[in-house]
């Protein structure tokens, strides 16, 4: 396959694209740290960063300084936020570095400064859970946790969330309040979206997986144990709009939020394509599926309601396709959502990764714990490829002008 390139560097660590691209050439991987290696026994998850040359000709690893505690759940552009937590008694600072993917070099780029009263020790404290996401490579958000670990304030864990401008060595308190059911305190998700040279920001609240927000509303007799940690909401914004808004401490505007679930609701997955973001949500109580699609140019809301209850959406040449177990939970049916024709199926155990005129790629586990990335011709369902590890990971990208890249990574059995 022409466009599916083997991470053969690392076979013994996890590799995770970092989303951050340079070139049409260099890709950056988050590297796991080797849990038997004493030098790597810090708090961090990750070893460092790869910057991994499709070309073959100048992989560079970029190794994390050793006290790193916390890293960005999301990428800058070309820069990777870091951070460490260092103590003086009570006195607690954060340094947030930044990788700049570039040069590969580490740079402190902020100091924050925090006290905490409550804790007995500084093991205890609840600095600890603090959070970091990356809005572009001048701009990080922070959300600062409640120290009290018997507070009764409907806060969902956090006291506040800051913006943190780093050329500008500068903190903002970001205005909370999205709806009497919500707030930005229940930030779970962030993921930047770059459309006709405009930066957008993808905000998701709620934090609890769809399937054990189902198990809960399966158990309870009727909506009336709704309560407001089971709310999730959906925002779009500009970037730039947001940041403004901010600093004149207005809140999120109201025409912001594109969609809102409660307790009987879930959010599947949301699917990027040019102008038009799809957020697709699970309606329980019926066992049907709905996609709120927004329009980034008129930001127009349109809604798709369906019976069938999806797993997943894909794009598959401008239209979109879904996912959904048969009725007898034997295999799994492939459609295009605009006709409804049945376009192909699958095993139950396999999860559909992408899909094509062409090419079909699908991902399962055997009885043994191995992973299987497995390639398949979408006309004839003939096996072109099958690449097994005891991890397998799998990061479709795409280049300036359109084309899709398939970069695997597997580790050793």
């Amino acid at each position: 396959m022409e466009h599916l390139h083997i991470i053969e560097q690392y076979p013994d660590r996890l590799l995770n694209y970092s989303g951050i691209s340079l070139d049409d050439r260099f890709y950056f991987f988050h590297v796991s740290k080797d849990e038997n290696e004493e030098n790597e026994a810090y708090s961090g998850s990750q070893a460092g960063i790869l910057r991994w040359d499709i070309h073959g000709e100048k992989h560079t690893f970029a190794e994390y300084p050793a006290n790193i505690d916390f890293e960005s759940y999301t990428p800058g552009k070309t820069v990777i936020h870091i951070a460490s937590l260092d103590w003086q008694d009570n006195q607690a600072t954060l340094t947030i570095s930044g990788i700049d993917c570039t040069t590969m070099q580490v740079t402190a780029m902020y100091h924050h400064h925090m006290t905490d009263h409550i804790a007995e020790d500084v093991e205890s404290s609840a600095l600890w859970r603090l959070e970091l996401y990356s809005l572009d490579d001048n701009y990080v958000l922070i959300k600062i946790p409640d120290l009290d670990p018997f507070s009764t304030q409907p806060n969902y864990g956090f006291s506040e969330c800051l913006l943190i401008d780093l050329p500008m060595h500068q903190a903002y308190t970001i205005p909370p309040y999205l709806n009497e059911y919500d707030s930005l305190l229940n930030l779970s998700h962030i993921e930047r979206y770059a459309w006709n040279t405009y930066d957008f920001l993808i905000i998701s609240t709620g934090r609890v997986s769809l399937s054990n927000k189902k198990s809960v509303w399966e158990q309870q007799e009727n909506s009336s144990s709704f309560t407001t940690t089971s709310y999730q909401t959906q925002i779009v914004i500009s970037l730039a709009k947001w940041i403004a808004d901010i600093k004149r401490k207005n809140h999120i505007p109201a025409q912001a939020i594109v969609d809102t679930c409660d307790s009987a609701q879930g959010y599947v997955h949301t699917l990027y394509y040019h102008n038009r973001i799809y957020f697709l949500k699970s309606h329980f109580a019926t066992s049907s599926s709905e996609i709120m699609q927004y329009n980034l140019n008129s930001q127009q809301i349109d809604s798709l309601a369906f019976t069938l209850e999806f797993e997943k959406i894909l794009m598959c040449q401008n239209e979109l396709i879904g996912v959904v177990q048969d009725k007898n939970n034997v295999m799994k049916n492939i459609y295009a959502l605009d006709s409804g024709a049945l376009l192909d199926r699958i095993s139950i155990d396999h999860q559909l990764v992408h899909y094509d005129n062409n090419l079909q790629i699908t991902r399962s586990i055997d009885q043994n714990g191995a992973h299987h990335l497995g390639c398949y011709d979408a006309h004839s369902s003939h096996l072109i490829q099958q690449i097994i590890g005891e991890r397998v990971t799998l990061s479709i990208v795409k280049s300036k002008d359109g084309d899709k890249f398939f970069l695997v990574h597997r580790t050793a059995m």
